[in-house]
């Protein structure tokens, strides 16, 4: 049991949109506070950007669980319809980005549903980390204000 953010998505995420997705986190991982050090899946390396995948985790002790989001889901069976994915962070430093990231994928993808185990004050830094970079407040979401 752990600190966990979770969202339920389609099988296939539309490849357009994928694209621009990960071209919005690519931005968001430039803008992020340097004191946040990103990694490949294993908290070494580099993060994954592909086609298909997107992955990071935190750095070294900064890493906990690996952030994931694929374009077509190949090894999870569906409940109700679609499918759950999660990935705990121990609100570690990387939480920040792993929050902004899920508000991007929910832009992008609005037929994606998040939740999580943190209320809106535990989205904050994540929140104002998108609204600076895209200069907007998206809402319905855990990170909601309102």
């Amino acid at each position: 049991m752990g600190y966990t953010h979770y969202w339920k998505r389609p099988k296939r995420l539309d490849i357009k949109r994928f694209k621009a997705f990960a071209s919005d986190v690519r931005r968001l991982m430039a803008s992020a506070p340097k004191e946040i050090e990103i990694a490949g899946w294993s908290s070494e390396g580099e993060p994954t950007f592909s086609a298909d995948t997107l992955a990071f985790n935190g750095k070294g002790e900064q890493g906990y669980e690996t952030f994931r989001v694929d374009r077509i889901i190949k090894d999870i069976k569906p409940f109700r319809g679609k499918y759950m994915e999660f990935c705990k962070t121990a609100q570690r430093p990387y939480d920040l980005l792993v929050c902004a990231v899920l508000i991007a994928l929910k832009h992008h993808f609005p037929e994606v549903d998040v939740t999580s185990d943190g209320g809106a004050s535990d989205w904050s830094a994540g929140l104002g980390l998108y609204e600076d970079v895209f200069g907007e407040t998206p809402n319905d979401g855990p990170w909601d204000r309102t």
